[in-house]
């Protein structure tokens, strides 16, 4: 019986050396120290700050997919207005998590200003940029730009792009209806 087990547990050794390497990498990431000093006031304050987001030009496959262009020379202008997201909520839920959720106000703010983020936070103008594969994630956006091999084809509001008559948002929509019928 333990020659069994034995024997089986050697087919593993290759899947466990394979996983040594990452696993260093990521340790040692970890336990790097940080050359930014959170609470040092030095360096550089910007005067002002122009509330939009640009990408110029972008082209991108993914480097395990490269047959596939993902964004192919993509100008995109983005401006100022909504509810800032990370990790699919918003950063008070986001910092209120490390409590699991029950974090009050006085909590979330303390916690900022002890990151030295209150200030960058609170100066921020809502503005969310999504890249989604699924329909949930972005009906409820003031805008959606919808990429088709690679270019922006359609742009608007969900409401919007649903009834444009042969439209490629409106088919990915009635795809997904009905697969989920």
């Amino acid at each position: 019986m333990a020659t069994i087990a034995i024997s089986q547990s050697s087919s593993f050794a290759s899947d466990s050396s394979k996983a040594k390497t990452p696993a260093a990498s990521i340790f040692a990431m970890l336990d790097r120290k940080s050359k930014i000093d959170p609470s040092d006031e030095a360096g550089m304050t910007l005067e002002s700050i122009k509330r939009a987001i640009e990408l110029n030009h972008v082209s991108f496959k993914y480097p395990i997919r490269p047959d596939i262009q993902i964004f192919q020379d993509l100008s995109l202008a983005i401006h100022s207005g909504k509810e800032p997201v990370l990790f699919n909520d918003t950063i008070r839920s986001n910092i209120a998590y490390g409590k699991e959720g029950n974090a009050r106000a006085a909590e979330i703010i303390d916690a900022t200003e002890l990151a030295n983020a209150h200030k960058f936070i609170s100066g921020l103008q809502h503005t969310v940029v999504i890249v989604a594969h699924r329909l949930s994630t972005i009906k409820g956006a003031d805008v959606i730009d919808v990429v088709k091999n690679g270019v922006i084809a359609e742009k608007r509001k969900h409401e919007s792009l649903v009834n444009v008559k042969d439209g490629f948002y409106a088919s990915l929509v009635a795809i997904h209806m009905s697969a989920s019928c």
